[in-house]
């Protein structure tokens, strides 16, 4: 009777060896670097933003949350305002050259992505508040008078 138990018990520890050895695999595999977190987290934000804009279905496809102390102001500036501010956080990221790493092919993609949105960005067509076609006078001046003294200051070279 114990040699039968003593079968019973090896033949479940031969089936179980496989089962023993995927874990082990599983435990393998490669741990994600924290840039490569960072990387992902950001391609996610500003793909979902980017994407839609430079097709110009921002306005459809992003949903609008105001506060509960919202002063009444357009919220048309809303896509303009996140558009601005996501690529003042990404310019520098999408600055860097070219690299055949998953990194470098999200960059790749947000950086057409981004190109194109400008396009959208001031093109008076486009369904969305574009930068200089709403001249309202407070505002036009202090856009253009750093635009006119940078140009008058630079070098003849590069003009």
């Amino acid at each position: 009777m114990k040699t039968r138990q003593y079968w019973w018990l090896l033949l479940a520890v031969v089936l179980l060896l496989p089962v023993q050895e995927a874990f082990a695999k599983k435990k393998k595999e490669k741990e994600i670097t924290e840039r490569e977190l960072w990387c992902n987290i950001l391609y996610q934000m500003a793909a979902s933003v980017l994407s839609n804009m430079s097709e110009g279905k921002l306005q459809e496809n992003m949903l609008v949350e105001l506060s509960p102390t919202w002063d009444g102001r357009d919220k048309r500036v809303t896509y303009m305002e996140c558009f601005g501010r996501l690529m003042a956080g990404l310019a520098p990221w999408l600055s860097l050259p070219d690299d055949e790493s998953a990194e470098g092919t999200q960059r790749k993609q947000l950086r057409e992505w981004a190109l194109k949105s400008y396009a959208q960005a001031v093109d008076p067509e486009a369904k969305i508040i574009c930068f200089g076609v709403e001249r309202d006078s407070r505002w036009w001046m202090r856009l253009m008078l750093p635009k006119v003294s940078c140009v008058d200051t630079m070098p003849f070279g590069f003009r």
